[in-house]
């Protein structure tokens, strides 16, 4: 798990989705592709081209908006 957390933004090669970093990793650019948090001034885009390669693309869409849903639920949830 900690190995998981330490290297979800270190950028590799993934062809499948098989152990927990590998899960992690991919939800970090799936989150970085549907609503990046990161201040451009102080830091690069990230680069999710990876996601295609391993995803089908109405399967990433779908997710995608899945987890739209899910933030601003949590969001109204919390009050904002």
């Amino acid at each position: 798990m900690l190995i998981a957390v330490q290297e979800h933004e270190t950028d590799r090669e993934i062809k499948e989705i098989k152990t927990l970093p590998d899960v992690l990793y991919v939800a970090n650019k799936i989150a970085n592709r549907a609503a990046s948090w990161r201040d451009p001034e102080f830091d690069a885009g990230i680069d999710t081209s990876m996601l295609e390669t391993i995803l089908d693309p109405e399967l990433l869409a779908e997710i995608i908006e899945e987890s739209e849903e899910e933030v601003h639920s949590l969001k109204s949830a919390l009050g904002g």
